[in-house]
């Protein structure tokens, strides 16, 4: 009873600053707070660590419990985020690719100049890419990996984002193919989705 009440202690107080984090629009927007859900998260497994190292189980902590079903109840919108993302980036590389496929079909006379342009509009196109779309998709990797087996899908492709974006500038994959990729991963998501609002009601 002793070693419980002071993992108990311990607990409340991780947890209460998991709750002062976790206002309502953080909750309400967690794409535009992901670097809030992950601490939150973090403290979250800590006070699930508590009681863990003090050996106690069969024992539930109601707002440790509340807090760690809020986490998982956010993962799958954001999962679809990450997606939506990575589709953003799809759109970007194909008008990239465009352009490219405009600069190499110019007169020789011209290439100089073209590949110039070519070049600096690389760097932009990069910069773009990775402040739209990369590094969203890396910080809600980051938050994903509280349930990697459920979401391993959805973080390999977002991990490879950048490597797909090239093999798609370089005509070595088609967009078809990527977005079926994406469409795939929306299944699963929805599926997985259906399965944990089918266990809530059954609480």
């Amino acid at each position: 009873m002793i070693r419980r009440n002071a993992a108990d202690n311990e607990a409340a107080i991780l947890v209460e600053k998991a709750s002062q984090l976790g206002n309502e629009y953080v909750w309400q927007q967690p794409e535009e707070n992901l670097a809030e859900l992950e601490m939150i998260q973090s403290l979250v497994h800590e006070a699930h660590q508590v009681y863990s190292s003090a050996r106690i189980v069969g024992w539930k902590n109601s707002e440790l419990t509340a807090l760690k079903a809020r986490l998982a109840s956010i993962r799958v919108p954001l999962a679809e985020a990450s997606l939506n993302a990575f589709d953003q980036a799809i759109t970007k590389s194909m008008a990239f690719r465009q352009y490219k496929t405009e600069v190499e079909t110019l007169p020789v006379a011209n290439n100089d100049v073209a590949k110039q342009a070519l070049y600096k509009h690389l760097d932009a196109f990069n910069k773009d890419l990775k402040d739209c779309c990369v590094n969203r998709i890396l910080l809600i990797n980051r938050f994903l990996t509280a349930d990697r087996d459920k979401f391993y899908g959805t973080m390999k492709l977002g991990q490879n984002t950048m490597y797909y974006m090239g093999l798609l500038i370089r005509g070595d994959i088609t967009s078809d193919v990527l977005r079926e990729k994406v469409s795939n991963e929306r299944r699963k998501l929805q599926t997985s989705g259906n399965i944990a609002a089918q266990h809530n009601d059954r609480q």
